[in-house]
């Protein structure tokens, strides 16, 4: 029988092998394992033969680790997680984040205590984030996605822009709603309010090209009405 190995970043080789995702789960320029056949990732719903009614999206498909409190939240508040920019280096980093102060305006949801998911808070808005005394500082408590991924699953809800943070918490079936630039990526198609991907997510989309302020007064409008379901 074979087997399978798993090469990947390496903040993110604990959350594989604790998910169980491959039988050896090795990260970037560690040593490779003898194989006889090698494919990517992104290449094996051609191989496979998926089509967009059989896309897999069983959930979830990572496991959160225990252990990693995170500060409560008032008696009735909603704990919601938020990421609002991802990694600077990414070819459309500037359509798909957004800056903390167009975020702010959400952030005066009642009944709801905000916890910041970034791993790290971009330049531009330190001066922002050290003003919002409501939106608690989690980086101090996460070193790996393994972490990030325990975090997520104290949050009753996350809201992200299209970044990693939004991917882990679909693939943790925790309820996600990501914030979509005017021309998103190929995998959120257009128009829909729900993916194929990922069943507990919804989808928010920009509807003129780098306009965040609409999108967040839906989102907040929203987020006045959301009600998470019972665990168990």
């Amino acid at each position: 029988m074979g087997r399978v190995v798993l090469e990947c970043r390496p903040e993110l080789k604990t959350l594989f092998a604790h998910s169980g995702c491959a039988e050896v789960v090795i990260a970037y320029g560690e040593a490779i394992p003898s194989f006889d056949c090698f494919t990517s990732l992104i290449s094996l719903p051609g191989i496979l033969g998926v089509t967009l009614d059989t896309i897999p999206h069983q959930t979830p498909y990572l496991k959160a680790a225990a252990g990693l409190p995170v500060p409560p939240a008032p008696p009735g508040h909603l704990k919601v997680g938020v990421t609002w920019a991802g990694n600077p280096t990414h070819h459309n980093d500037a359509a798909r984040s957004m800056r903390l102060a167009d975020l702010a305006p959400l952030l005066q949801t009642p009944n709801t205590t905000f916890y910041s998911l970034q791993l790290a808070v971009p330049t531009r808005d330190q001066a922002c984030f050290r003003s919002l005394s409501g939106l608690l500082d989690l980086r101090g408590r996460k070193k790996d996605f393994l972490d990030t991924a325990a975090v997520v699953a104290e949050m009753d809800l996350v809201i992200s822009v299209d970044t990693s943070v939004a991917h882990l918490a679909g693939a943790l079936a925790k309820p996600v709603w990501t914030l979509l630039p005017f021309t998103p990526d190929w995998r959120w198609f257009l128009e829909r309010t729900d993916t194929p991907w990922y069943p507990t997510m919804r989808l928010f989309r920009q509807a003129q090209r780098g306009e965040w302020a609409p999108l967040i007064r839906q989102v907040a409008e929203a987020l006045g009405r959301f009600s998470p379901k019972p665990q168990g």
